[in-house]
């Protein structure tokens, strides 16, 4: 391998590290894939060569960096570090709108929502101005991002109405959001133990097409049993 041949060559460990956290994490999706390969599942040791890489990388530190970022937040629910490296990717790349709104859920996770709402703001600022890349069609993204912030606070109807504005665009390029809208929405059903309501928009999310996998395997979690506020 090009880490073989070269023991300085961190970018591999981006890569490697990458592929070993996610067939261990998505065991469920990645069956097949690694039974084709030499490589096997190992979440720690593949969160370790991503850490490495986001230090040492040369051409993939961006890319490691990015990616252990969402790690910390999505799966290791570690969000102080994940917010240590969105300062750091919102310093380089000021211009990213997609460090600032993550730079608002680690917030949100920290439960600094004064802090968190304030980032959300300038969001919805800069959309308004038309302050580029900050263009309209990301004001579903902030309904969504202002949604969650309330449901954290444990304010949900105010959550469920910033859900419904957030799916109010049907576009093609909104989907992502819809469908993580209605993720969202089932989890407030269960919150309320409105069960019938929850496993439909469990079942939309399935049925809609061109949504990711990851509110894909949320959802089929939740329709074989209920979402539990503070149980993710």
């Amino acid at each position: 391998s090009a880490k073989s041949a070269d023991p300085g060559n961190y970018d591999e460990d981006y890569l490697m590290g990458f592929l070993r956290y996610s067939i261990d994490n998505f065991r469920g999706m990645t069956g097949f894939i690694s039974s084709m390969l030499i490589t096997q599942g190992n979440r720690q040791k593949g969160l370790m060569e991503m850490q490495t890489a986001a230090q040492k990388g040369t051409l993939m530190r961006d890319m490691a960096q990015i990616q252990l970022a969402s790690t910390y937040l999505n799966y290791e629910k570690q969000p102080a570090r994940a917010l240590t490296l969105i300062q750091e990717l919102r310093k380089k790349y000021p211009d990213n709108y997609s460090f600032h709104f993550l730079h608002a859920v680690a917030l949100m996770e920290l439960k600094r929502f004064d802090e968190a709402e304030a980032q959300a703001m300038q969001i919805r600022d800069l959309i308004s101005i038309g302050k580029p890349p900050y263009v309209r069609e990301l004001e579903p993204r902030y309904y969504q991002l202002l949604g969650r912030i309330h449901q954290k606070k444990g304010e949900y109807e105010k959550a469920r109405l910033l859900y419904l504005k957030a799916m109010g665009d049907q576009s093609f390029y909104n989907t992502r959001t819809v469908a993580r809208s209605l993720l969202y929405l089932g989890k407030l059903a269960d919150i309320r133990e409105d069960r019938k309501t929850a496993e439909d928009y469990y079942n939309r999310v399935l049925t809609l097409e061109g949504a990711d996998a990851g509110p894909r395997m949320e959802a089929k979690k939740y329709l074989k049993s209920p979402y539990r506020s503070g149980a993710e």
